[in-house]
């Protein structure tokens, strides 16, 4: 008895892969408005939230109580530095987005 099998149906099989659709407009596929989206809605977000967490750090690692030990001097200096690269990075995706790059 021969029982069919379509795994082994090599003729017949067909991958998402070989297909040459162009992707319609408006068919949710059109990356670079989705990635235009991300950085206009996420970005700024993330940025909002690192700078009120980082302000928040560093006030409270400064105070007076707070600055006796060492560990709360560094965790200040690493909201400050951290700070200064959120803002770096935001600006430089802002420039390729801008310039489309």
């Amino acid at each position: 008895m021969r029982v069919y099998n379509p795994s082994l149906d090599i003729e017949n099989s067909t991958s998402v892969l070989e297909t040459d659709d162009e992707p319609e407009e408006g068919s949710g596929r059109d990356w670079n408005h989705v990635k235009r989206i991300i950085t206009e809605v996420y970005a700024p977000v993330t940025l909002g939230f690192g700078t009120v967490g980082n302000v928040l750090t560093l006030v409270v690692m400064l105070r007076p109580a707070m600055r006796s030990t060492p560990t709360c001097v560094y965790m200040a200096a690493l909201a400050v530095t951290d700070t200064i690269v959120l803002y770096s990075g935001a600006f430089r995706r802002l420039l390729q987005v801008v310039s489309n790059i």
